[in-house]
């Protein structure tokens, strides 16, 4: 039901992620692609919390309770959870040089569940 409206909603800018197993990268532009990429076998955790935050932002942006840019960035938190992603995206690094985003996708939950 929400496919037809997830292919139109675009990022602001695309999030490249590439599958350490298979080195297969793909560049999402949408909340559509972003979706098939959390729900198809190579993503490497589909247990994470963040995973199921974001899980949760992309269908609330398909029903326009959370922003395409507030989906991304819970997209972008879920592939550094994974840990087993590069992600082009935001990211900012902590005093250990550990990337981390730059925002956090907790303020999603109050609008995404």
């Amino acid at each position: 039901m929400f496919g037809a409206v997830m292919k139109h909603i675009h990022f602001d800018r695309p999030v490249r992620v590439t599958f350490d197993k298979t080195g297969e990268t793909r560049l999402i532009h949408t909340v559509w692609e972003a979706s098939g990429c959390l729900a198809d076998g190579k993503w490497p955790d589909r247990s994470g919390p963040i995973f199921e935050m974001a899980a949760r932002a992309l269908r609330g942006a398909a029903q326009g309770q959370v922003t395409a840019q507030e989906a991304r960035q819970a997209f972008v938190d879920a592939a550094l959870e994974a840990r087993t992603l590069v992600v082009s995206g935001r990211r900012k690094r902590n005093h250990g040089g550990q990337a981390t985003s730059s925002r956090s996708s907790s303020s999603l939950s109050s609008k995404s569940g």
